[in-house]
């Protein structure tokens, strides 16, 4: 599986914003819905500019937002 990022509505006519998981197959995983994806403070749709997988296959995304799926996820540094 691939998890993509970026600044997109959606992926093989699906709706996704802004980030996606895709299948060895290049199909679109239809299991992984991030709903209204990453927002902004005011609920724009916010670009993902980093995607990352740890060693626990856990997958962490980066960019200017305040929400995904409408649920605030804020990691401070530190």
């Amino acid at each position: 599986l691939l998890v993509v990022g970026g600044d997109f509505r959606s992926v093989s006519g699906t709706p996704r914003v802004n980030v996606a998981r895709v299948q060895a197959s290049g199909s679109l995983d239809l299991a992984f819905d991030p709903g209204v994806g990453p927002t902004d403070a005011l609920g724009n749709a916010s670009p993902v500019r980093a995607v990352y997988a740890d060693s626990s296959s856990r997958v962490l995304i980066g960019g200017d937002f305040v929400k995904v799926a409408g649920r605030r996820r804020i990691i401070s540094p530190g």
